[in-house]
This record gives C-alpha cells, sequence and structure tokens, in this order.
C-alpha cells in the first residue's frame, strides 16, 4: 500500500453486526513494521435480542437525528445490506423524568425518526419498524420518585435494535 493514506477495512459475517476498523499508513515505519495486526470484532445477533446501538443520542426533548447519531445508524443500514432477509425493530427508551405519558410519546417520535433516517439511506419501510417503549424497561434503579445521578439516568436514555424472528420459528 502507498506510504500515506487511510485505508477502511470492513468485515462482516452472516448474522454478525458488521465493523469498520481504519489504518493510517503514516502511522507505521516501513523500517520497523513489516504486518500490522488488526483485529475486528463484531457483534453476534441473535433473532429476538436487542442489541444496543451506542451513540444514538437525543438532546433533551428532542427526536431530531443527531450528526453522531448517524455513524452508528449507519452501522444498523451496513448490517441490514449484509443480511437482506432480516427485518429489525428499533426501540427506543428514556428515563423517568417526565410523565410515563410524555416519555412514551418521545421515545415512540425517537423510535419513528431513526426508523426514517435508516429508510432514507436506501432500507425498505417494510423491513424495519421502530418501538417506543418510553420509561417501562428501565436498566437499573432510578424509577419515579428513586433519587438517581445523571449518569445513572443516562443509561436508561438508549435505543436499541433487535432482529425480528420470523413467524415459523
Amino acid at each position: 500500500l502507498p506510504e500515506a493514506g487511510v485505508y477502511s477495512l470492513y468485515g462482516k459475517k452472516e448474522s454478525y453486526l458488521s465493523q469498520t476498523e481504519e489504518v493510517t499508513a503514516s502511522n507505521y515505519s516501513r523500517e520497523k513494521t513489516l504486518f500490522v495486526k488488526l483485529e475486528i470484532c463484531a457483534e453476534k445477533v441473535d433473532c429476538g435480542k436487542g442489541l444496543g446501538l451506542k451513540n444514538v443520542l437525543f438532546d433533551l426533548n428532542k427526536y431530531i437525528i443527531k450528526e453522531d447519531s448517524k455513524i452508528e445508524l449507519n452501522r444498523l443500514v451496513r448490517f441490514m445490506q449484509d443480511n437482506p432477509d432480516v427485518k429489525v425493530e428499533v426501540g427506543s427508551h428514556t428515563d423517568c423524568r417526565s410523565s410515563s405519558v410524555y416519555n412514551q410519546k418521545l421515545s415512540q417520535n425517537r423510535a419513528n425518526a431513526s426508523v426514517d433516517y435508516v429508510v432514507s439511506q436506501g432500507i425498505s419501510r417494510d423491513r424495519i419498524t421502530g418501538k417506543g417503549y418510553g420509561e417501562s424497561k428501565l436498566l437499573n434503579e432510578c424509577a419515579d420518585g428513586v433519587k438517581c445521578s445523571e449518569e445513572q439516568h443516562a443509561i436508561n436514555r438508549r435505543t436499541e435494535m433487535k432482529v425480528i424472528c420470523p413467524e415459523n420459528k
């Protein structure tokens, strides 16, 4: 490879969330390095099991997809391109602050925004659905009336994807 440049290496395997790693050639001395050890990790995506999409974040009380979130949603797009028979649910969750009715509506709007983005990248709408869970599936003890730190609340504000199991299984 040329001595200068950034190379994106893409690894995929059926039923795994693919991974891209970047190698910057200028970071290596050709006099000292003949080989670059590269490890690409991919997460297994099992039917019906939720998988957190990292960094799909929203501003407080908003449901507009942020630029940083598009990186992770693009991983979902790639997964769906690599697995053309797979159908996916995108689920959005909130923390317990605000009313449960408000949180349910907000999480559904966030799920819809995520779905709309994925569809805008060429994925058929009949392969992806969005579901807002509001504050119904908290990952910790931070329910109504429990004093928690911002970091603890943040754990519950998440977006997940799961493969929808075929009905004949």
